[in-house]
């Protein structure tokens, strides 16, 4: 199996510089529904027998394009949600975004039981997403 992980396109809050992970979440931007509109051609040499988006409204948005290009329905997995803001959600406080990306920096770097404050920790987001893998 060959696993593509493509981040979905500009949201409303990526643009506010916002941390947002909470269902639904903001939707694309002009400028991101037109990197949605790219993706088919952008992967048009790969080959793609299934769609997976999480809860966020960004996900499917992103996908639909490439969906309706391929004749796919895609298939939502809450799993699939990106890592949890926590007592974060909704700040763009430099701070708290900076707190943020340093927390997820040290998952990247292994060291999984960081947790974010009021959020999960490095490890229960790989075990969420590990599960929709799995299936």
């Amino acid at each position: 199996m060959r696993l593509l992980l493509i981040r979905h396109g500009q949201t409303t809050g990526n643009v506010a510089g916002t941390l947002d992970s909470l269902i639904p979440g903001p939707e694309l931007t002009p400028l991101g529904y037109q990197q949605a509109r790219e993706l088919p051609k952008t992967l048009d040499r790969h080959p793609i027998d299934a769609i997976y988006v999480s809860t966020l409204i960004r996900t499917h948005q992103t996908a639909g394009p490439l969906a309706r290009a391929r004749q796919l329905h895609p298939i939502e997995r809450d799993g699939l949600r990106e890592a949890t803001s926590g007592d974060y959600e909704a700040s763009s406080d430099a701070a708290a975004v900076a707190d943020y990306l340093d927390r997820a920096k040290r998952w990247i770097l292994g060291d999984l039981d960081v947790r974010m404050p009021g959020g999960e920790s490095g490890q229960e987001l790989l075990t969420r997403v590990d599960e929709v893998v799995a299936e």
